[in-house]
């Protein structure tokens, strides 16, 4: 399937990128954005950690899908990087909807997020697909089986789609800022198999890039 040894049972969560932005930047929607970075490449900035890398794909993905370069300075962590956003050295900085608590949100809004559809915790922010710009990454929890053993049947599937809407489990995940999106094994499946080939051809893209000097990331400054 997706040359890693496991088949999907379902998916239980999935939370986006948030591209959260200064709450005192002029670019409160994506073209707006886009428009300057194209007119002016590497001028804007934005922080992030390293070793996050679904984050940094959604990023990448977006840098690379609309052609526009973004100043980035890279920082030791995450927490480095959600600190350049609050004290301003940085423009922007991706992340998930959990980190993003609603003191961060409400004075740094989402530019847009990477999910196919938008989400609770920011209704009223646009997902890149509405947008145009064909780009979805969610950091995805799911139930997987070892490939060899015999396809489930519907059962366990069912069983867990009742767990999840029971009020208890759903209100934890909330809290702990998952959004719940219960999908069944063979969507899962179809969702994983592109998952995993947008990500092969990604990384391609970034070899590429490296070996001739076109990276869409640039900057050396570290926090």
């Amino acid at each position: 399937m997706t040359g890693i040894a496991f088949i999907p049972i379902a998916q239980i969560t999935a939370a986006p990128t948030i591209m959260a932005f200064q709450g005192s930047s002029p670019y409160k929607r994506s073209m707006i954005l886009i428009d300057k970075a194209k007119k002016e490449p590497n001028t804007l900035k934005y922080g992030h950690g390293r070793g996050l890398f679904r984050t940094s794909r959604a990023h990448r993905s977006f840098l690379q899908k609309t052609g526009i370069k973004m100043k980035h300075i890279p920082y030791a962590g995450g927490a480095q990087a959600m600190t350049a956003l609050l004290e301003r050295p940085c423009g922007s900085h991706p992340n998930y909807p959990s980190p993003l608590s609603s003191g961060i949100k409400r004075d740094h809004p989402a530019l847009a997020v990477t999910s196919s559809d938008r989400i609770k915790a920011y209704p009223d922010s646009s997902t890149l697909k509405e947008l145009g710009i064909d780009v979805v990454v969610e950091q995805w929890q799911a139930v997987l089986a070892p490939k060899g053993r015999p396809s489930p049947s519907s059962g366990p599937s069912r069983g867990l789609q009742e767990d999840l809407q029971r009020h208890s489990l759903h209100h934890m995940l909330e809290s702990m800022g998952e959004e719940v999106k219960y999908v069944d094994g063979p969507e899962f499946g179809k969702f994983w198999e592109k998952n995993w080939k947008d990500t092969q051809d990604l990384f391609r893209q970034w070899r590429y890039d490296e070996l001739t000097g076109t990276s869409l990331w640039s900057g050396s400054v570290y926090g």
